[in-house]
């Protein structure tokens, strides 16, 4: 006998469009289906309001505008959606549910077995213009896959190729003692040198999140008659990188991950940020927390089926010095608060 089990729908819908006159000043209304799901979008002033409809009234609903949640919830719905409207606005709803699964096979002892669970993501979406001139809704769908998984990028680095060494505070601080710096600029490139990497990836077909938590080496120079000469090295703990699952589904991964690694010859704050993440399977994200402006800081994010890293966040350092000298940290402002919202 089958089973019930879990899934979500099948596939991705990439639409075309047809534009339509309207007459007089009926609202311009855009919808969009599936045989499990219906979405409409009804502008009228400079209101939309959204009207839902899915098969399984237990199905989870995520509603999106530009690829930024605004709503969750169960089952069919309306929303009054009264951000104003300018240009062509996309609306997007992810449906989840449970799917009974009445594929059997027989075997030659007669026995039936039923076919494993499996997952897909099933996003309806609708485009509607600012105006009652034109409607945009719907009129074909292909299928289009998404990336099996995301990661997430946090790095440091410090520009310079030689940094010089903090009068107090640290073993070495000699007038002509450096710590060597990473020697390049903002960059994409995973074979770039850097002071701490951070990477948190997401695999939605089992909504498991993983991380890879890396430090560099940090060596010590000394300035001898022009020539920087190597004196030290060491390598700081890792221990302060921590992730911490919020919650994830196969669709949204939620997590809090931070770090404060510090110089293994210093007494001084340390590369430090307390962010939480929020990523969606459909492309967009947020961040949240605070972070020590101090080296520079560098976020980037990639589906499994992109080449390239999408880039969230480049940030130059606001004083070295001052932010890595905890009396006088608090006082320039180093330590911000950071808002961060994007949609690829």
């Amino acid at each position: 006998m089958g089973k019930l089990n879990k899934a979500i729908l099948a596939s991705v819908l990439g639409f075309g469009f047809s534009i339509v006159p309207i007459q007089n000043t009926s609202p311009t209304v855009a919808h969009a289906s599936t045989s499990d799901a219906w979405l409409q979008a009804e502008r009228s002033g400079s209101e939309v309001r959204l009207t839902w409809w899915v098969a399984d009234g237990e199905s989870q609903v995520e509603i999106l505008r530009a690829g930024q949640l605004i709503f969750t919830g169960t089952g069919d719905g309306f929303l009054q959606d009264r951000t104003e409207v300018s240009g062509v606005e996309k609306y997007e709803m992810v449906v989840t549910s449970e799917q009974p699964t009445s594929m059997q096979n027989s075997n030659p002892t007669g026995d039936e077995s039923t076919s494993e669970i499996y997952e897909n993501l099933n996003i309806v979406g609708v485009e509607i213009g600012s105006s009652a001139e034109s409607i945009m809704s719907s009129e074909s769908a292909v299928a289009s896959p998404l990336g099996n998984a995301t990661t997430l990028r946090y790095q440091t680095f410090i520009p310079a190729q030689y940094m010089k060494a903090p009068l107090a505070g640290c073993q070495y601080s000699g007038a002509y003692d450096y710590y060597k710096g990473d020697n390049r600029s903002f960059s994409t490139s995973s074979t770039a040198s850097f002071r701490t990497r951070f990477d948190v990836s997401v695999t939605w077909a089992s909504s498991a999140l993983s991380s890879l938590k890396t430090v560099g080496r940090t060596h010590v120079y000394r300035l001898v008659n022009g020539s920087y000469l190597p004196i030290d090295d060491d390598i700081a703990s890792k221990e302060s990188m921590v992730m911490t699952p919020i919650s994830t589904t196969q669709t949204k991964a939620v997590f809090r991950f931070r770090q404060d690694v510090g110089n293994p010859f210093c007494a001084s704050n340390g590369i430090f940020f307390d962010l939480t993440a929020t990523i969606y399977r459909s492309g967009s994200y947020s961040l949240k927390g605070t972070r020590l402006r101090v080296p520079n800081h560098e976020i980037y994010i990639k589906d499994s089926d992109e080449s390239a890293w999408t880039i969230i966040l480049r940030d130059p350092y606001l004083d070295f010095a001052g932010c890595l000298t905890p009396v006088l940290s608090g006082v320039i402002g180093c330590e911000v608060d950071t808002y961060e919202w994007g949609t690829r």
